[in-house]
């Protein structure tokens, strides 16, 4: 039997609907299967969670910010705290 592996690149807003299409899925084949049908609800459970679980493992992280730089925090706070005086002057 011949298989197939594919590869993906998604951006957050991608992932996240995704993820949430997933959540729906599972929990309407979980009501479905409340009222007796297990065929194909209980496979569509199994392979949403599995999917859900491979949406993060090869996450490459493509920008960021510099709020929790040190140096920036603390650039920051002696600019506002200058502003936040200039303001009290006025």
């Amino acid at each position: 039997m011949t298989t197939y592996r594919y590869t993906l690149n998604l951006n957050n807003s991608e992932i996240h609907l995704i993820k949430s299409s997933l959540d729906l899925m599972i929990e309407f084949s979980e009501e479905m299967i409340e009222k007796g049908e297990m065929v194909p609800y209980y496979s569509n459970i199994l392979t949403s969670k599995t999917l859900k679980e491979k949406l993060f493992e090869n996450t490459t992280l493509m920008s960021t910010n510099n709020f929790s730089d040190r140096k920036f925090k603390s650039d920051w706070l002696e600019w506002l705290s200058r502003k936040l005086e200039s303001l009290k002057r006025s």
